[in-house]
């Protein structure tokens, strides 16, 4: 076998994980970090101090999405990166 084979070889056996993906990575982190935010701004209102509850209202959905991301970055990897991230700011 010459190099050229032998690296044709080796790169079908090493999956490259696409761009996209990591694109909706920076989205989702963004989006967590805006609904962070969000919850912070509507205690502040109400109860004029940010107490730990936020972490109940925040943390669920969160850790939903990003479970959802690393499911899409196996089975999924050329789906549109946009959409999740998107869902999660709504």
């Amino acid at each position: 076998m010459n190099a050229l084979t032998e690296a044709l070889q080796i790169s079908k056996l090493i999956k490259v994980v696409p761009r996209s993906r990591n694109l909706e990575s920076l989205l989702l982190f963004f989006a967590a970090g805006l609904n962070a935010f969000e919850i912070a701004q509507i205690q502040l209102s109400i109860l004029e101090k940010i107490t730990t509850d936020l972490f109940t209202y925040w943390l669920p959905p969160i850790a939903f999405a990003f479970v959802l991301h690393l499911i899409l970055r196996r089975r999924a990897s050329e789906a549109d990166p946009l959409i999740l991230p998107i869902a999660v700011v709504l």
